[in-house]
């Protein structure tokens, strides 16, 4: 961002110069991602009863090293109830597993399932998916979940978060009896450095924006991370803190501070006071 702009090119580890940034400090143009061996994935909608087994269930799939999955997701019937396109196959007051399961892993899959005491509401292959039009169980996850309330409902947000461990289920089931209806309770399975960890999107039933805080401090106090989503500013987001390196790269990048200007905390507060 310059009068004669340039091309830089990053790799490796140099990548975390921009990542995670949101345009702050550096636009991405190109970028090449290695690849990962090919599967067969099998599109799994299951359904439970009750939302703590299902939790249970799902954090016991991505701690199975002999199933290979790519989607680990628990929903709570509340926002379960959003998903329009799975309605036909769902019952009143399930809440919802959505799950990746590579084809060769399916019959443990299965077994799994049917001793946790959910069921197969949908399943699919990849190309049957195709045939019927289908929406994937993946357009259901992480933000499409809140997506598909906000179509419905307006006033709903959401906290992204991520639960310690290795315990998830106790705060979890804790966090859910103290909020009721006014929260949903929507997880993500994901491997960490070898680890399986636990993000939380619940959806949050918007009142004021004293509460809204009032629910991310007490989220924090009990131990769970919060990436706030509800400010513009980097540093406040996710991180908590400036990065060294991003604001490094935005003086090389972006010197005059033209991109995204104002939601960078290490840039605003380096620059002169007007």
């Amino acid at each position: 961002m310059q009068a004669e702009p340039q091309v830089l090119h990053l790799r490796g580890a140099e990548v975390n110069r921009v990542h995670h940034a949101y345009g702050t400090n550096g636009i991405i143009t190109e970028l090449d991602i290695a690849m990962a061996p090919a599967q067969s994935w099998v599109d799994c909608v299951v359904a439970f009863a009750d939302f703590m087994a299902l939790a249970k269930f799902a954090i016991a799939v991505a701690r199975c090293d002999g199933i290979a999955k790519r989607l680990c997701s628990a929903v709570d019937s509340a926002a379960a109830a959003n998903f329009k396109p799975l309605q036909e196959v769902l019952r009143p007051g399930e809440s919802v597993g959505l799950f990746l399961i590579a084809a060769q892993s399916m019959s443990s899959f299965e077994e799994m399932l049917a001793a946790h005491g959910g069921r197969v509401a949908r399943r699919l292959r990849e190309a049957e998916v195709e045939a019927q039009a289908a929406t994937p169980a993946f357009e259901f996850t992480w933000n499409h979940t809140t997506l598909h309330a906000l179509k419905l409902d307006r006033s709903i947000t959401y906290l992204q978060s991520r639960f310690p461990g290795p315990d998830f289920l106790p705060l979890i089931a804790g966090m859910r009896a103290r909020y009721g209806e006014e929260l949903a309770m929507h997880l993500e399975l994901i491997r960490v450095d070898g680890e399986i960890a636990c993000a939380g999107l619940p959806l949050v039933r918007f009142t004021t924006e004293a509460r809204l805080r009032a629910i991310i401090a007490d989220f924090e106090a009990q131990g769970i991370t919060v990436f706030d989503p509800h400010t513009y500013i980097l540093e406040d987001g996710g991180m908590k803190q400036t990065d060294p390196a991003q604001l490094a790269f935005k003086r090389q990048a972006d010197p005059l501070g033209l991109l995204n200007p104002g939601k960078m905390r290490g840039w605003n507060e380096a620059q002169p006071a007007a």
